[in-house]
C-alpha cells in the first residue's frame, strides 16, 4: 500500500524524522510542567509516535486502515484544504458505515438546491447585499472575545484560532453529544477525532499553525488508535466534508431529510454517535450526526447567508421553493429526533451549549423580537425531552459573552478534570427557552434583528 511520509518541522542540521519528534516532544513536555492533564499528555505521544514512525519500525504491521489513517493525518497537517479531491482521496474506502450510510441518501441535487437557496435570499430579502443580514462576525467575534476565553489546557496557545477551533467547537460540543452512550473519559477521547475535519475546515485562515496543526492531529491519532477500528474509519470521515454524496439516484432527491444526511457529512458529524463503539444499530446510529448538524445549521444560519456560503442546511429548503424553511427544517429536525430521543437531546444540547459559550459563533450576541411560539415545535421538543431522560427546565440562555463565563468553567472542569457537569442538559435547557419563548427566531435569517457587524470573517 502507498504511504505519505511523516510531515516534517525543519530546521538545520536535523533530519526531518528527529526535526519532527524533537520539537513536538519538547512543547509537550514544556506543556505537561503547565498541568497538561496526563490524558492528553498521552493521546499526544501515542498519536506522535505513530505519526512519526513507519510499519518497519514498530513491532507489527499496521493495518490497512490504520495506514490509511496515518497517510490522511500527515497529509492534513502538511497541507489542510477543504476540496471535492481530499473527499476522493484513496483513503475514503475505510471510511465509517454511517458515513457511507448517509451517503446513499442524498446527491448533487441538494447541494445544488442550497446553492441556489443562497442566492435567492439575498436577491428576496436583501436586495443583493447580503451583509446587510444581521449577523455575527466570526473574527471580530473572536478578537472581542479572547482574552476573556477559558479553554482547557491542551488547546494551546489561547490565541490560536486552531487551538480554541478543536476546543470549542470540537472536543467539547462532540464529547457532550457522545455523553449520551459512553463514559466521560472515553467521551472525550472520541470527541477529540473531529480535529481533522476542522482542520481542514479552517484551513483558509489556519494554514500558518503547522505546530498547533500537529498538536492537534496527533491527540486525535493517539484517541483513534486507542479506541480502534470505530475511532480511525470516524477519523477518515473528516476527509469528506465535500463529498456530493450518492450520483446513482438510489437517495431520496432533493428533500429535508436529504438535506439533513449531506449536512450531517459536510458538517463532519458522522462521529457524533455511540454506534462506532458499539452502541445501538445503525439507524440508531444516523440520528445524533443528522440533528446536532441541522441544530448547528439553524444557529449559524445567519452568518452562513451573510457570507454566502450555501452549505447550511436551512439554505438547502429554501432553494427547494419552501417559504419558511427556518420552521420547516426545525420541525423536521424535532421530529427526526423523535425516533431516537437519548441522542437527539444530547446532541442539540452539546450544540447549543457550544453555540452560547464560544468566542467563534457569538449566539448570545443576537437580540430582537417578540416572536410566537410553535405549539407543534414545544411538543415535539417535550417528547425528545422525555424520551432521554434529560429534563424539562427552560432557562434563558446566556445574553452576553460575560454571562457565559460559569458555563465555560464547567466546560473546562469536564475536558480537563472530567469532572461530571450536566453540560447536555444546560444546552437543552437553553434551546426548550428558545422554543418555549419563540426566540429560536432570533436565528432565521428571514427575519429581522438588531444588526451585530458589518462585515464576515471566517465563515
Amino acid at each position: 500500500m502507498p504511504t505519505v511520509n511523516p510531515p516534517v518541522l525543519q530546521g538545520p542540521g536535523t533530519s526531518k524524522g528527529e526535526e519532527l519528534k524533537g520539537q513536538s516532544s519538547c512543547a509537550v513536555e514544556e506543556h505537561v510542567e503547565n498541568d497538561l492533564d496526563p490524558q492528553y499528555h498521552r493521546l499526544l505521544q501515542s498519536g506522535l509516535l505513530e505519526l512519526t514512525s513507519e510499519p518497519t519500525e514498530r513491532a507489527r504491521l499496521r493495518t490497512d486502515l490504520e495506514q490509511d489513517v496515518i497517510n490522511y493525518c500527515r497529509t492534513v497537517i502538511e497541507a489542510p484544504e477543504d476540496t471535492s479531491r481530499r473527499a476522493k482521496a484513496e483513503w475514503i474506502k475505510s471510511t465509517s458505515a454511517i458515513f457511507k450510510q448517509l451517503m446513499h441518501e442524498f446527491g448533487p441535487e441538494i447541494i445544488d438546491a442550497a446553492r441556489r437557496g443562497c442566492e435567492a435570499i439575498v436577491a428576496d430579502h436583501y436586495h443583493g447585499d447580503s451583509t446587510s443580514i444581521a449577523h455575527v462576525n466570526k473574527k471580530a467575534n473572536f478578537l472581542r472575545h479572547i482574552p476573556m476565553q477559558i479553554i482547557s489546557s491542551a488547546f494551546y496557545p489561547a490565541t490560536s484560532p486552531l487551538a480554541i477551533g478543536c476546543y470549542e467547537t470540537g472536543t467539547l460540543p462532540c464529547s457532550i453529544a457522545l455523553s449520551a452512550w459512553l463514559p466521560p473519559k472515553q467521551a472525550l477521547q472520541a470527541g477529540t477525532i473531529c480535529h481533522l475535519s476542522i482542520c481542514d475546515d479552517y484551513h483558509a485562515f489556519t494554514e500558518p499553525e503547522r505546530e498547533v496543526r500537529h498538536r492537534m492531529v496527533a491527540i486525535a491519532v493517539g484517541a483513534a488508535f486507542l479506541l480502534g477500528p470505530g475511532g480511525q474509519t470516524v477519523l477518515l470521515d473528516g476527509s469528506t466534508l465535500q463529498a456530493a454524496g450518492d450520483r446513482r439516484g438510489s437517495h431520496s432527491g432533493a428533500t429535508v431529510r436529504a438535506a439533513m444526511s449531506w449536512r450531517a457529512v459536510s458538517g463532519g458529524g458522522t462521529g457524533l454517535t455511540g454506534y462506532h463503539y458499539g452502541h445501538g444499530s445503525l439507524g440508531e446510529g444516523l440520528i445524533g450526526p443528522k440533528v446536532a448538524i441541522a441544530m448547528h445549521d439553524l444557529l449559524d444560519w445567519r452568518c452562513d447567508a451573510a457570507a454566502k456560503n450555501h452549505e447550511n442546511g436551512v439554505s438547502a429548503i429554501y432553494g427547494l421553493g419552501v417559504p419558511d424553511p427556518f420552521h420547516v427544517y426545525l420541525e423536521a429536525m424535532l421530529r427526526e429526533g423523535r425516533t431516537h430521543p437519548r441522542s437527539a437531546a444530547y446532541a442539540m444540547g452539546g450544540v447549543v451549549y457550544m453555540s452560547f459559550t464560544a468566542v467563534r459563533y457569538g449566539s448570545y450576541e443576537y437580540k430582537g423580537g417578540p416572536w410566537a411560539a410553535c405549539p407543534e415545535c414545544e411538543r415535539l421538543l417535550r417528547e425528545v425531552t422525555a424520551g432521554s431522560g434529560l429534563r424539562w427546565m427552560p432557562v434563558p440562555p446566556p445574553q452576553s459573552f460575560e454571562e457565559g463565563e460559569w458555563a465555560r468553567q464547567l466546560s473546562r472542569e469536564v475536558v480537563d478534570g472530567l469532572e461530571q457537569h450536566p453540560l447536555a442538559q444546560h444546552g437543552l435547557a437553553w434551546l426548550q427557552h428558545l422554543v418555549l419563548s419563540g426566540q429560536i427566531r432570533l436565528f432565521d435569517a428571514l427575519v429581522d434583528i438588531d444588526s451585530v457587524d458589518a462585515t464576515v470573517d471566517w465563515s
